[in-house]
């Protein structure tokens, strides 16, 4: 048996835990409810009349170090570069407008997605990829074809295109993230997604673990997917959530297939120590790959695509598709920054909390208290507010307050404030927080006065 399974699995989520990423992937066999590990060069055998899938997401610039078997479809679900809207886009008053630095990157990408043996290639955009929203759907796709000399390619763009017998629709667009912030779509409705669709792709996950072990989901795309009838749904950006999940009603197989961890990291602390990204940019820190990639078998009427099959599409792949959408601005220069420290240990806070926050502020979000304190120490981003989330096992959040409570100018400056049930139960504690210099302590069932208290601060009433 040349599989090896290596999960444990609570309620549908898988989680991965050992072997190189960089030489393996994951598998899901249909109808079945783990995955298994193969190694890149010993994959199962093609089942007949089924369509093998080839998932990833979030290679962020490190694409050189993934390891891909063979599938007739690889699907790409966006974040193909790193901060690009910090480092490599400018704004002329309302346009955006990507440097020759960030459109070297992407052709960097494209040499490699266009060469990879896979006759049939997709890709969406994610909240890293402003260079790609400033250049727009017509010059990524012109960008593609320069790259692409085997098979086909089709860049979606909140649309739909088939290839063979196999409809796909892929979106970019998000409603909560961070200061990487491209793409986002206070507005996204998934209605445009027809029935018998078998494949949706969006950066944003539909699923994600509550630290209670249940999964949370978004249902406006979640009805999409059973009203479609989908067989798969492909999706990246919260690094820590790889692996496989299951829609409760209808039982749709839903994969993160993020390829890097969710650790941000110095340059100095980099394990990938060959970069991709432009000469010097790595000092601004990155990610490593850490996960491997995800390949699904579906069945789809009429089997495989040929490999030369074209993309056809009903909503006419040359236009946009944004006119009915609002993106927000790249610059978020009227919004303050926060900081939210909210480990991995309780996702669901991070889940609910980020798109709250991102209503008035630009948020950074950590998972390390480190990477917090060092955020703060170096200057390089003026924080109005740092909210800690605290109480979980292992967390060592009063790191942060303590680091702030240190220095005098962060202390009067910056409203601090600890989101801890335990906290909150505690007097003492409570007392010994505010005597830190803590402006306000909440927990679950008073985050209203924290959404009331964020605004006041945000338009300078406090």
């Amino acid at each position: 048996v040349r599989g090896r399974k290596i999960f444990t699995q609570t309620n549908t989520h898988t989680h991965f835990m050992e072997e190189s990423a960089q030489t393996t992937f994951l598998y899901l066999k249909p109808g079945a409810s783990q995955l298994v590990q193969y190694k890149v060069f010993s994959p199962p055998p093609l089942i007949p009349g089924h369509t093998r899938v080839v998932c990833i997401s979030d290679t962020h610039n490190q694409h050189h170090y993934v390891r891909l078997p063979y599938g007739h479809i690889l699907i790409h679900a966006g974040d193909v570069l790193t901060e690009s809207g910090l480092r490599h886009t400018f704004q002329k008053g309302t346009a955006v407008y990507a440097t020759d630095k960030g459109l070297e990157l992407f052709d960097r990408f494209c040499a490699w997605f266009g060469a990879l043996e896979h006759p049939h290639k997709v890709l969406i955009g994610g909240n890293h990829d402003w260079v790609l929203q400033a250049m727009g759907a017509d010059a990524i796709r012109a960008t593609l074809a320069q790259h692409c000399p085997k098979g086909t390619f089709v860049y979606l763009d909140h649309e739909d295109a088939t290839v063979g017998g196999v409809r796909i629709f892929g979106s970019p667009y998000g409603h909560w993230g961070s200061h990487n912030n491209a793409f986002m779509c206070p507005n996204r409705e998934y209605n445009e997604i027809k029935q018998d669709t078998h494949i949706v792709v969006t950066h944003y996950p539909p699923i994600l673990p509550k630290s209670s072990g249940k999964l949370s989901e978004d249902q406006s795309i979640i009805q999409a997917l059973e009203r479609a009838r989908c067989q798969l749904h492909i999706s990246g950006h919260c690094h820590w959530a790889h692996g496989l999940y299951f829609s409760q009603k209808a039982k749709i197989p839903c994969v993160v297939a993020s390829v890097c961890d969710s650790h941000w990291l110095n340059s100095d602390r980099f394990k990938n120590k060959v970069r991709g990204d432009i000469e010097g940019d790595n000092r601004n820190g990155g990610y490593d790959i850490a996960f491997p990639p995800i390949v699904c078998d579906i069945a789809v009427p009429g089997g495989p695509p040929p490999d030369t099959a074209p993309f056809l599409s009903s909503s006419h792949l040359a236009v946009s598709g944004t006119d009915s959408l609002t993106l927000s601005p790249i610059s978020d220069t009227v919004k303050p920054c926060l900081l939210f420290f909210g480990p991995s240990t309780d996702p669901e806070a991070v889940t609910r909390l980020i798109p709250l926050f991102s209503q008035w502020y630009t948020v950074d979000h950590f998972e390390d208290v480190e990477e917090a304190v060092q955020s703060v120490e170096e200057g390089n981003v003026t924080y109005t507010v740092v909210v800690a989330k605290l109480g979980s096992k292992g967390n060592l959040g009063t790191t942060l307050v303590d680091y702030i409570h240190s220095h005098d100018k962060l202390k009067q400056n910056v409203f601090v404030v600890i989101h801890s049930s335990t906290a909150m139960g505690s007097k003492r504690t409570k007392e010994k927080l505010i005597n830190m210099g803590v402006r306000l302590v909440v927990d679950h069932d008073s985050e209203d006065i924290l959404m009331k208290t964020l605004e006041e601060v945000a338009k300078g009433r406090v």
